[in-house]
């Protein structure tokens, strides 16, 4: 039996991503996806459309849906509230999955089966400068600022 398979448990990371897209023609209408990869793919592979996986479609909010009654701050706050709560509620499963992993049968480089438990961890978030800003609430200094998912 291989080292890596020694204690029956092998984990999955996974990588998310969300990017901005615009759905009109006028760009007034967007959307923000959320996608997620396996870390265990190579990287020149992951941004294929078959390595990756459209999870969800996460809110965005403009300054037409602000209630009268709140101050600018307070929209503001209640904006990265309901972000984070929309992510929480995409990322629930994994998280369910997380305690428990997977029972799989998975090949082995000599063509047998062997069962292991696969348990996915969220690994790494891949965002670029918008969506940085949005995800950890600093805004700018995104260039070499490297991040840990904490969710």
């Amino acid at each position: 039996m291989q080292q890596w398979m020694k204690g029956g448990v092998l984990l999955m990371p996974i990588i998310v991503s969300q990017d901005g897209a615009t759905i009109d023609g006028n760009a007034r209408r967007s959307l923000t996806p959320f996608y997620a990869t396996l870390g265990w793919i190579r990287a020149e592979y992951r941004n294929q459309p078959w390595a990756r996986v459209l999870v969800g479609y996460l809110p965005r909010y403009g300054k037409n849906d602000k209630p009268r009654e709140f101050s600018a701050d307070m929209w503001q706050s209640c904006k990265r509230r309901l972000l984070a709560d929309a992510m929480a509620e995409i990322l629930r499963p994994l998280r369910e999955l997380e305690a428990t992993g997977v029972r799989m049968e998975l090949p082995v480089g000599d063509g047998t089966f062997v069962t292991l438990t696969v348990v996915p961890v969220l690994a790494f978030g891949s965002y670029d400068n918008p969506e940085t800003k949005r995800v950890s609430g600093v805004k700018d200094h995104h260039e070499n600022m490297p991040m840990f998912c904490i969710m």
